[in-house]
């Protein structure tokens, strides 16, 4: 029998194809986040059947998933979206490949639109440049095309319930055909890996290791977590080049605390300051002086007095450069153990 890939584990084996071995065995990663998600999805395939948003028992839903029934329903509610009757709602694809299969569940497909629609319930909008650079939803996409359940010219769309029918859409045009190669380039290059001695197989750490079933147990990931509690802390002298190899998850932990910072914010704003006995935790206020930038700058001279924009415009380009120093971070495509 041949394996199986999911289509959403296919960006993460294009960044670790080693992944694929790890994870070989092991359940998938779940959490209350993922739950919440499961739970929404769900609610959205009910909103295609019943037509009507209202009529969704969301206590059912919410009970299953062991998650809050309203925070399922609201972002249902409010979305202003309700998929065509003709739809086909978490409908089962497939695409078979010599060596492998890829099977997964499309949470839309319309077929009389060549539309495949994934829902992304996350606080930003992804735009269709992100939908094309990754193979999650143009899987979908080629998948239902090589079942005959689209036609050329196929479009594949991230919703984002959170955000709303207006702007929460993001659309992208693929090429099933170019979908369908880089996947199975993607889909050998991971199946190999098994066959490899440890140290040749291409390992590389990075965010997607939160999603990746094997990174308990992976040997790469383990020594990366070693390291990073020393660097950190600085209780230890830690080989420099072991700072390349946590670098990423250091900039993942950054933005994971400003979006903690961001929520306790909003706690206080809501609900009042914080007290414990290490202190006290509230939120001041104060003004500043708004400082436009100068495109606004430029923008009112161009409207009041266009002969002073065109000569700001000509000063500002014969000023020099400033030089501006930043870290840049260059994955390699393998890491060696």
């Amino acid at each position: 029998m041949k394996p199986s890939l999911r289509p959403s584990s296919l960006d993460r084996l294009a960044a670790c194809p080693a992944s694929y071995h790890e994870s070989l065995g092991k359940p998938s990663v779940g959490s209350d986040e993922s739950a919440l998600g499961s739970a929404r999805h769900e609610a959205m395939a009910e909103l295609q059947r019943t037509q009507d948003a209202a009529k969704i028992d969301y206590a059912l839903i919410a009970a299953k998933w062991h998650v809050d029934a309203d925070d399922v329903r609201k972002p249902i509610v409010s979305c202003g979206y309700v998929p065509p009757p003709s739809a086909l709602a978490e409908h089962p694809v497939t695409m078979e490949f010599d060596n492998f299969t890829v099977d997964g569940t499309a949470d839309l497909i319309v077929p009389s639109d060549n539309l495949v629609v994934d829902w992304k319930f996350t606080e930003s909008r992804m735009d269709a440049a992100t939908i094309t650079e990754r193979l999650q939803v143009p899987a979908y996409g080629a998948a239902a095309f090589s079942m005959g359940i689209v036609v050329t010219p196929i479009r594949v769309a991230v919703f984002n319930p959170l955000i709303g029918n207006e702007n929460g859409w993001s659309w992208a045009e693929i090429n099933p055909t170019a979908v369908r190669r880089t996947v199975e380039e993607v889909g050998n290059t991971a199946l190999a890996q098994a066959d490899l001695p440890v140290e040749r197989r291409q390992y590389r750490p990075g965010d997607w290791c939160r999603y990746c079933p094997g990174a308990g147990t992976c040997a790469v990931n383990q020594d990366r977590v070693r390291a990073l509690p020393a660097i950190v802390s600085g209780s230890e002298i830690v080989d420099r080049r072991k700072v390349a190899d946590v670098y990423p998850q250091i900039q993942a932990m950054l933005k994971k605390l400003d979006q903690f910072k961001d929520a306790v914010k909003n706690d206080i704003l809501a609900n009042g300051a914080i007290e414990s006995d290490a202190g006290r935790l509230y939120v001041s206020t104060f003004d500043r002086p708004t400082t436009p930038s100068a495109k606004k700058v430029l923008e009112f001279l161009r409207g009041a007095y266009p002969e002073a924009a065109a000569d700001v415009e000509r000063w500002m380009g014969s000023l020099a450069p400033v030089e501006v120093e930043q870290i840049k971070f260059s994955p390699k495509k393998e890491v060696i153990l």
